[in-house]
């Protein structure tokens, strides 16, 4: 395996969706789509070139390019009207039984001054 699989990889809660719809093994960019359920405004969603990823020689396989690779993604929604901003992280590794490890971190700010960061926990994603 070179790039992450395409598919829908759930979070064990449930809370969190991301569908990898292609990988791109010349530039590292991935296309997908992020879902939470669990924002402050309700659901976001974010669709596009929202991951990379990024290999190291694997001892074990004698070359580079098969997992585990870490592994990010970056999403971000701001409604017409910027009322708010919500972005959430997440960074981890992908193994070699196609799923992904991932820390998230969410940042949020709405237009009447509260801002709050939160730690959106450890997470293990399977298809």
């Amino acid at each position: 395996m070179s790039v992450p699989v395409p598919g829908a990889y759930l979070s064990e809660d449930g809370a969190y969706k991301i569908q990898i719809n292609s990988a791109n093994s010349s530039n590292s960019q991935i296309d997908a789509v992020y879902e939470a359920q669990n924002s402050p405004e309700g659901g976001i969603q974010q669709k596009g070139n929202i991951g990379q990823y990024y290999w190291v020689f694997s001892k074990k396989a004698g070359r580079d390019g098969v997992a585990p690779f870490s592994i990010r993604f970056q999403a971000m929604q701001r409604p017409n009207g910027r009322p708010y901003t919500i972005e959430d992280s997440w960074v981890g590794y992908y193994l070699e039984n196609n799923t992904m490890v991932l820390d998230g971190v969410r940042s949020y700010v709405n237009s009447d001054g509260v801002t709050d960061t939160t730690s959106l926990g450890t997470h293990t994603f399977k298809m």
